[in-house]
């Protein structure tokens, strides 16, 4: 898939970085090796994806982060899922609607982001997500 995923973390309307270790938990077992910009995931039948990290470097401490070209392996979409389910967090794809997992991150998003793109919309799984992201 050639597009990309953007996810990210907000405090009352303000970024804010993931906590300490919980992007490592989530991606636990498919992180291939650090990048000087962010991490190569390792995914199913030789897939690779990667993640970069908003300025740069392979710190997993990041507002936000970008996934490149991302494909339909199950694990990256539990992966990410993990992450929404954190309150705060959001993604988005191009062409898509915000997406959360918990219902407190609505509440955390900045008043732009909602104008600009929508209300989120609740994802209750991996595969949900995967379907509001880009479709059936």
């Amino acid at each position: 898939m050639s597009t990309e995923i953007y996810v990210s973390r907000f405090r009352h309307g303000e970024p804010a970085k993931f906590p300490a270790g919980e992007l490592e938990i989530s991606f636990a077992g498919l992180i291939a090796r650090p990048e000087p910009n962010g991490i190569l995931l390792k995914l199913g039948h030789d897939e690779r994806a990667f993640v970069t990290f908003q300025g740069g470097g392979s710190s997993l401490e990041t507002e936000s982060f970008t996934v490149s070209r991302p494909v339909d392996d199950v694990r990256l979409y539990e992966a990410i899922f993990r992450v929404l389910q954190n309150e705060g967090s959001v993604a988005y794809a191009p062409g898509s609607p915000l997406v959360i997992a918990s219902a407190m991150s609505k509440e955390h998003l900045p008043e732009g982001m909602t104008e600009a793109l929508g209300a989120p919309v609740s994802a209750s799984s991996a595969k949900a997500l995967r379907e509001v992201l880009f479709g059936a």
